[in-house]
């Protein structure tokens, strides 16, 4: 018998390859960077870093965001991606949120943060 990914699992090859979207990171500093997930995809090269002042298409996760994520973001993140702020609850006083701009801000739902 095999895990939900391999040989006779939910997702199948076409599906995983469709599920690839561009990843991208804002990276405040303000976490340890050997325990940092963001930090680490990018050393991966699996997400971009975008500087402060650069904009993002795609859907922004941000504490600043005024809408929660949901199924209808489907096309923007399967066309331009999905950004997040990588910052602490503690010093958000600290984000310059006025110089990260994207298109869709967006926050997550009550129960995922």
């Amino acid at each position: 018998m095999s895990g939900p990914c391999g040989q006779g699992g939910v997702f199948g090859e076409e599906e995983l390859e469709a599920a690839v979207i561009p990843l991208a990171m804002w990276d405040m500093g303000q976490c340890d960077p050997r325990k940092c997930t963001g930090r680490k995809l990018a050393r991966l090269d699996m997400l971009s870093e975008l500087s402060i002042g650069q904009s993002f298409r795609g859907v922004v996760l941000t504490p600043a965001g005024k809408q929660v994520v949901s199924p209808a973001d489907r096309r923007v993140v399967n066309t331009y991606g999905c950004c997040v702020i990588d910052c602490s609850w503690v010093n958000l006083r600290a984000v310059p949120f006025s110089k990260l701009h994207g298109d869709h801000e967006r926050i997550l739902p009550f129960l995922i943060a």
